[in-house]
Order: C-alpha cells, then sequence, then structure tokens
C-alpha cells in the first residue's frame, strides 16, 4: 500500500482518503470528484472539497497553510495514480 500523507488527522493511500479526527470517515480516491480548494478569507483557513457519491464534503479544513499544502498534494498524487492504474 502506498501512502502518499500520514498526519494526525489524516492518511492518505493509493485508495482511500481517511480522516481519522474529529469525525471518523473513509473515503475512496475512485469516488471523489471536483475537489476544490476554498481559501475562507475572514477566518484564513484552508478547506479542501470534493463531491463524493453526489455531495459536496469538506475533506480537509485548517489554518496551517504548510500542512494544507502537503494533503492537497497528496490527494492530487493519490488521484493521479489511480487514473493511471
Amino acid at each position: 500500500m502506498t501512502i502518499f500523507y500520514r498526519g494526525p488527522r489524516i492518511v492518505i493511500t493509493h485508495r482511500d482518503f481517511r480522516i481519522l479526527w474529529p469525525c471518523p470517515r473513509v473515503f475512496i480516491i475512485r469516488e471523489l470528484f471536483d475537489v476544490q480548494v476554498v481559501l475562507v478569507v475572514r477566518a484564513r483557513r484552508f478547506e479542501l472539497w470534493a463531491r463524493h457519491q453526489g455531495t459536496m464534503v469538506c475533506l480537509f479544513s485548517t489554518c496551517d497553510e504548510r500542512s494544507f499544502g502537503q494533503v492537497k498534494r497528496a490527494l492530487v498524487r493519490a488521484m493521479e495514480q489511480t487514473v493511471d492504474a
């Protein structure tokens, strides 16, 4: 199993995007579409949203630009590997 990102709240592998905290959920990479980056200016928050089974869901939200960039790049790599497979 290829792990693209492992952190205290998120794990991204070639198969899934796992939210560990605060509400554990697992999203299959192949089921994520229309991934969007949202910047909430007033709160200085970075959010990563995607369409999953017809519903927009927030995959990740943080005020830390560096960790946001790492998660975003990991998701892009996981999605690219899924397309190539």
